[in-house]
């Protein structure tokens, strides 16, 4: 009994992730990866930052794997009392195989779980507007009490700045509220 609560000790003193390292994912990406974000910054509860955090790391995980070489984006939309997550690759380049690294199948499923334990939901797919495929998600805002862990100014550092055209991390302009299909209530577009 005390090594599960020695284990289960361990696991709590790690700190969790949040959107606001979403922006170090990007940056340490080994191939080209862009990170864009739009509307004002709200608070995430710690689970449902970590939660974003993890889809978003598996995502690109996938993309590098099946999709080698495909520049990847990610776009983070606050919109009022929600934040949508968008990751898409373009496909697999001309000319390039995947990277032959073999998943253990339960990577969209795990992802799918997280973001649905924290009341947000998630789809994955083909990308609709092209080649590729794009995972999207939503996870709710909670209300302004000062219980969250994930602060406005941290998520809007990782959401480019949080401004209302949207930012490349990387100071390129990014147009509008885009996020690669999705429609204002976060399903994808036909």
């Amino acid at each position: 009994m005390q090594e599960a609560r020695a284990a289960v000790s361990v696991l709590r003193s790690v700190p969790l992730r949040g959107v606001a390292d979403i922006e170090g994912l990007t940056r340490g990406f080994p191939g080209e990866a862009r990170l864009r974000g739009s509307g004002r910054a709200g608070r995430l509860t710690p689970e449902a930052g970590h939660a974003v955090y993890r889809a978003v790391q598996e995502a690109m995980t996938n993309a590098a794997r099946y999709a080698t070489g495909s520049a990847i984006e990610v776009d983070l939309v606050w919109e009022g009392s929600e934040l949508r997550a968008v990751v898409r690759d373009r496909g697999l380049p001309a000319g390039r195989g995947p990277s032959g690294v073999q998943g253990s199948g339960t990577g969209l499923r795990a992802m799918a779980e997280r973001i649905e334990a924290v009341g947000g939901s998630l789809t994955a797919g083909p990308a609709p507007e092209g080649p590729g495929w794009r995972i999207a998600l939503r996870v709710p805002v909670v209300e302004d009490d000062g219980a969250a862990a994930d602060t406005a100014s941290e998520d809007a550092a990782a959401a480019g700045g949080a401004v209302a055209g949207g930012t490349d991390v990387g100071g390129t302009s990014a147009p509008g509220t885009d996020v690669g299909g999705m429609t204002a209530d976060g399903k994808a577009e036909a």
